[in-house]
């Protein structure tokens, strides 16, 4: 097993505002992480500060929803505008940013919910 001592192989940045903890900017370096669940860790700590911190939102940030709901994240529909001020690059982007979307990803629940037969 590999010991990393004095090296940052991962990072995240909180915001704590009345009961939302916000954690938004996460690093962490992707090949160690196919070896070792960096990203998993840094989630889990995540949740277990806004637990202890008596938090009664978790914020988690725009990207890898799939993965995020491993740990029961679910996801809230947010909009992004963008208005461009010239002319010309306005409509260079225009057809670029008229085909984003949003990757389709798969919705997991590892929480158990109640059923009629219980």
């Amino acid at each position: 097993m590999d010991i990393f001592y004095d090296k940052l192989v991962g990072f995240s940045s909180e915001i704590h505002k009345e009961e939302m903890l916000y954690s938004y900017f996460v690093g962490f370096d992707k090949s160690l992480n196919k070896s070792f669940p960096i990203y998993g860790r840094i989630l889990l700590e995540s949740i277990t500060r806004a637990i202890k911190l008596k938090k009664e939102r978790l914020i988690l940030g725009r990207t890898a929803n799939e993965f995020k709901s491993n740990f029961g994240a679910y996801p809230i529909k947010s909009f992004v505008y963008l208005k461009v001020e010239n002319r010309f690059l306005r409509a260079v982007l225009r057809p670029i940013y008229s085909k984003l979307s949003v990757s389709k990803w798969i919705m997991r629940n590892p929480l158990k919910s109640k059923t009629n037969s219980e």
